[in-house]
């Protein structure tokens, strides 16, 4: 019995022994696992805080991506309009196969008139429309004077005509106010108008003298 008892007294020594043994592993088990947990944590909100900060600058350097798209874009769409401005200035004044048939059409009542189109010396763009004129004119049945090219303005003071100018006496009203409301007097590139002169004589012809293309204005 004595040595049984001795036995199962080692056996429970040792039992106590194993439990602290086991105990200690626990809390270093537990306080390995909080300090490793506590390492990966930090180490996630330093890439958290890696992710943000990128992403803050990702954030910024697309706001600059996206202004300087704006900008370039805006920069072509004023540069179309200067060009589209600049080609049309350069462009010759013309009249449209519609314009042409209603301007006929509004003065073939007038047959038998005269009317004198005239234009400055080396004006090339002025001498072509005036010949779309004189054609319109002549269609309608009205007597033209071609008189193209024969204008010059060299004298000191002379003001150099923009547009279409119309001069005639009041007597041939009704003639100038057609030329007037006609699809020609009411297209603002052409920029038709009358000439007032008291100084005009009633037996005087009407005389439309086609002047340098007008200036585009630019806003």
């Amino acid at each position: 019995m004595g040595n049984t008892s001795m036995t199962v007294e080692v056996l429970k020594s040792w039992l106590d022994v194993l439990t602290v043994v086991l105990l200690g592993l626990t809390f270093f088990a537990g306080a390995g696992v909080l300090i490793t947990g506590n390492i990966i944590n930090r180490g996630q909100e330093e890439k958290l805080r890696r992710f943000d900060h990128d992403l803050t600058i990702a954030k910024s350097d697309l706001a600059v991506a996206v202004e300087r798209a704006a900008d370039a874009t805006k920069a072509a769409e004023i540069e179309k309009i200067e060009r589209l401005k600049l080609e049309a200035s350069i462009q010759p004044r013309d009249i449209s196969a519609e314009e042409f048939n209603l301007f006929r059409m509004d003065l073939n009542h007038f047959v038998g008139r005269f009317v004198s189109v005239r234009s400055y010396a080396m004006d090339a763009e002025a001498s072509r429309l005036s010949a779309m004129i004189l054609s319109a004119l002549h269609s309608s049945g009205i007597t033209t004077s071609d008189q193209r090219g024969n204008l010059m303005n060299l004298g000191p003071g002379w003001n150099v005509i923009e547009g279409i100018q119309i001069a005639g006496p009041h007597s041939q009203d009704d003639l100038i106010n057609a030329l007037l409301k006609s699809p020609l007097g009411t297209d603002p590139h052409l920029k038709m108008f009358r000439k007032e002169d008291p100084r005009i004589e009633d037996t005087t012809p009407v005389e439309i003298l086609v002047g340098v293309k007008p200036v585009t204005e630019t806003p």
